[in-house]
Parts: C-alpha cells; structure tokens; sequence
C-alpha cells in the first residue's frame, strides 16, 4: 500500500516539528539584556557569542534575526549601555536639578556658586541635549536670584524749576 503525499500544511509542521530538523531562524534580539538573549538563543538551539559591555542590551547580532541558522551555531551579540539625553536644568534649584539627574539616570557633580534657598542653575556640564552614558555627572553652577534693582521713583516736573516726586 502507497504513503499518501503530505498536504503543503502538513509538510511544513512535518519540518518545523521534526526532531530532525536542521536549522533554526534567529530570534530577535534587539534591546534584550545579555540574559533574555542568552534564554532565547537557548530555546532556538543556538550558541551566543557576547561582544561589549556586559550590563549593556543587545544593540547588533549577526545572523540578523529572522535568518535560518544550522542548529547549534553561534550567534554573534553585541552589547552596549544605552545613552541617555542630558536635560536642561537651567532655573532649577539644586534639589530640583539633583531630582531631575536620578529620574534621568544621571547624577549631580561639582557643584559651583552659593547655594541659597532662592539659586538657581545657570550653567550646566555637558550641556543639556547631549548624548551621553547612564550614572554621568552632570556639573553645576548656582547662582542666587537677583532681586530687580530698585529705581529712584520718578518725580513730577512742575515747571519753574520745582518737581513733587510720586508716591
């Protein structure tokens, strides 16, 4: 008796699901941890080979993902820390730029000027819309608020040489 012929379906989860299954596509790694790619390489029965920085996130891979892979080959990661974008801190108080730095992932460095309750920040390094690492210091220079100067009020010309000044 003749094997009846596989449906196109059928012959496809024959392949994907055969134990003798020879290649692998390549997953997606793109911003994962080093762990989460090291698990997902795993699971598609691929190798990783980790380049970079080890607290980065996958940045590159070769294969690209998507690609078929022979099982058990290995996957070239490169890893790399994000950057994160300085923000300006121009008017704030130093608490107030100390706040924004940690939401940002940045820290406050040296600090220039008088730090009263009214300074403010005046200066900043590196400047704010730059590209720069995580846990960066950002250096600062406060200077107090200045209180407008007061004006010599304005007096009344009478004519005849008097003037009355306004109140």
């Amino acid at each position: 008796m003749e094997t009846p012929k596989l449906s196109a379906f059928q012959a496809f989860v024959h392949q994907i699901a055969s134990p003798e299954a020879k290649s692998a596509r390549v997953p997606q790694l793109q911003g994962d941890t080093r762990g989460v790619a090291s698990s997902s390489l795993e699971a598609a029965r691929l190798k990783a080979s980790f380049t970079g920085d080890t607290e980065g996130t996958v940045v590159q891979q070769y294969p690209a993902a998507g690609a078929p892979a022979p099982l058990g080959s290995t996957v070239i990661v490169t890893l790399a820390i994000p950057q994160v974008i300085v923000p300006s801190l121009y008017g704030m108080t130093l608490d107030q730029a100390t706040y924004t730095l940690r939401e940002n992932s940045l820290q406050i460095g040296k600090v220039g000027g008088e730090n009263t309750s009214v300074s403010t920040v005046t200066l900043q390094y590196p400047p704010a819309g730059t590209h720069e690492p995580p846990r960066t210091e950002v250096a600062v220079t406060i200077t107090p608020a200045q209180q407008p100067a007061q004006q010599p009020k304005p007096s009344i010309y009478c004519g005849a040489g008097d003037s009355l000044p306004l109140r």
